[in-house]
């Protein structure tokens, strides 16, 4: 690809250009080596700009495919990038991946912290979508410490905001994460119901991974509900989508569930 072209691709903002969405779309490993290939150039070149962004953008997926540890690496790798301070939109959203990586290790404090400070720098320069992000990433940090009321308020808030300005992507993954905060507050039904919003979302915009985490959750929200016949058939789609995408962790998951799932419903 010629490195013109490579930078755009990495730094354009328009959806169906950035590698995320070809993440999104199941092309993984496409994502990985288009952002790859273009920090090599952008290091050979001395843009370390470009190379920070790339290295939030690695993290993100990262985190994602639920390698927290490596994304923890390429935040701080980004970080350490002189001159990035001057770009507070990108560091923003990489203090964000970096909180969200921190909640799948456990470490719900400093995540809430790091979550807070992109709110708050997001807010600082009028970003709507970051700062519906961030919103959503807290409410993420309080369904991890169970505080599930506190979590379905600042989701619907975020899922409000990412309607209005029409991104859909997020809209998608804000309703799975509403979806979870509502089957901790032991509503399955109204949790199924943001779950295959989430999923109707994903199948339009073709978005695999959110497709396969709403089926997933939709799976558990039914099981739930006292139907664990019914719910089989999501996280029987749910694995074969994680499968197909490289998603081994959610995989297992989805395998695990699936079997236990299963086993209840038998005679």
């Amino acid at each position: 690809m010629p490195r013109g072209r490579l930078s755009r691709v990495v730094r354009d903002r328009r959806p169906a250009q950035r590698p995320t969405t070809y993440f999104c779309r199941g092309d993984v490993q496409r994502a990985i080596d288009t952002l790859k290939e273009a920090m090599q150039i952008f290091r050979e070149t001395g843009n370390r700009d470009y190379e920070a962004f790339g290295f939030g953008e690695l993290a993100e997926m990262y985190a994602m495919l639920g390698e927290p540890r490596r994304a923890l690496d390429l935040c701080e790798r980004a970080f350490a990038l002189t001159g990035y301070e001057n770009s507070r939109h990108d560091r923003a959203h990489v203090l964000l991946f970096q909180g969200l990586a921190l909640l799948q290790v456990e470490e719900a404090d400093r995540a809430a912290a790091l979550c807070e400070e992109a709110l708050r720098v997001f807010r600082e320069i009028g970003d709507r979508a970051g700062e519906s992000e961030a919103l959503a990433g807290m409410g993420s940090v309080c369904l991890a410490r169970g505080e599930a009321r506190q979590a379905a308020d600042l989701l619907a808030r975020a899922l409000d905001a990412s309607r209005n300005l029409g991104i859909r992507r997020q809209e998608s993954r804000i309703l799975n994460d509403l979806g979870k905060a509502h089957l901790a507050l032991d509503d399955p039904r109204r949790s199924a119901d943001s779950h295959r919003q989430a999923l109707d979302i994903a199948r339009a915009i073709g978005d695999r991974l959110t497709e396969g985490e709403a089926l997933l959750a939709l799976s558990r929200a039914l099981a739930a509900g006292g139907d664990p016949a019914q719910a089989a058939t999501p996280a029987e789609s749910a694995q074969t989508i994680f499968q197909q995408i490289g998603h081994r962790a959610r995989e297992r998951e989805a395998r695990e569930s699936l079997s236990r799932l299963r086993a209840k419903a038998s005679p």
